[in-house]
């Protein structure tokens, strides 16, 4: 299982959902909003409006943020 995840460095739900990834073995590639890319761009490659972080994909998937993170692994 691979994630990319979309965050920013003040947000503590990212952080939370890092920590779960990395508890439950999961290769992440982190993003930060405002340095690696800009919020318009990331609308642009998720194809939808965002208001919150993180934005998670999974497989190539769309999971969404920390609560459906939590969720989709169970």
């Amino acid at each position: 299982m691979k994630a990319i995840i979309y965050s920013t460095p003040a947000c503590g739900y990212c952080k939370m959902a890092k920590t779960l990834m990395d508890k439950r073995g999961i290769i992440y590639e982190e993003f930060i909003i405002g340095q690696d890319l800009t919020k318009e761009e990331l609308v642009e490659t998720l194809g939808k409006e965002v208001r919150t972080v993180p934005q998670i994909l999974v497989d190539n998937n769309y999971v969404g943020g920390y609560t459906e993170l939590s969720k989709f692994l169970g």
